[in-house]
């Protein structure tokens, strides 16, 4: 909910901004079906074939409604649904959702993205034995996830910063098992710059996770710095450090807890250059 109110507050601020135009919008779709068939045989086993259909579409549109630079904005939906007739357990699956993303201010030193999406999987089964009752089973995900994007670049020589912030979850029933669900909050940011002979990218992301599951309750950090420095076309040096803590919340066999740290660096020399000279 505050992410919807925050991206019509910037929507308005930019109308605001922005001069009249015409909103040039790109509609685009498909639609598809397939048929495939699995025979199999085998010395003294009974021939079994399995046919099955496959079919769906798309549909996605995009524009400016402002102006290219200040607001842009796409979004689609999709459908795909298979279906296989296998004599001994026949079943289907369904998955279908829409996404949508915001980009405002691309032109200037500050930019913005608004994402989300949703979507629905649903799949079922039945099973037919010889002599015994079908049993049908079913079962269906519902997956989620929102998020938000800044870049600032400071200007000539000076750092680029990034940052998100978001969250993704599901709710998932199986076959014959009650609801279980998993939701992860994450963010990160970084910042990367050149000076002189010398690049680095420096990068700090986490997370916390929740769920039903024992091994789905932890949160993480993950820390990494790369320095990349050019001193000629022969001569480069590159250095890494990466730290990765795994912290479980819940107590449990299943949910370890992992620290680790990888330290690596290397002296690069390539003396094609000075033998083509020579």
């Amino acid at each position: 909910m505050t992410l919807q109110r925050l991206a019509r507050a910037l929507a308005l601020s930019a109308a605001l901004l922005a001069p009249p135009g015409a909103w040039a919008m790109d509609v685009n779709g498909s639609l598809d079906t397939g048929y495939t068939r699995t025979d199999t045989w085998g010395t003294g086993q009974p021939t079994t074939a399995v046919p099955a259909w496959d079919y769906g579409g798309n549909f996605n549109l995009s524009g400016s409604p402002l102006r290219p630079g200040l607001l842009s904005l796409d979004g689609g939906a999709e459908y795909r649904k298979i279906q296989n007739y296998y004599s001994a357990a026949p079943g289907d699956t369904s998955d279908w959702g829409y996404h949508g993303t915001a980009r405002l201010f691309s032109d200037s030193p500050f930019n913005l993205t608004l994402s989300g999406n949703r979507g629905w999987y649903d799949f079922s089964s039945q099973l037919n034995s010889p002599g015994l009752p079908s049993i049908q089973a079913t079962g269906n995900t519902f997956y989620r996830g929102e998020s938000v994007d800044a870049q600032y670049q400071m200007g000539s020589g000076l750092p680029t910063l990034h940052a998100s912030l978001g969250q993704t979850s599901t709710d998932n029933t199986s076959f014959g098992q009650g609801l279980n669900t998993t939701s992860d909050t994450f963010l990160s940011a970084g910042a990367a710059q050149t000076i002189g002979v010398h690049s680095y990218d420096l990068s700090y992301y986490t997370d916390r996770s929740t769920g039903t599951y024992a091994d789905t309750n932890y949160s993480s950090h993950l820390l990494n710095f790369a320095d990349d420095s050019k001193f000629s076309d022969n001569l480069e040096l590159r250095f890494l450090e990466r730290y990765f803590l795994r912290d479980p919340t819940v107590g449990s066999d299943v949910n370890p807890r992992i620290d680790d740290n990888t330290l690596s660096s290397g002296l690069y020399f390539r003396p094609s250059s000075l033998l083509q000279g020579t």
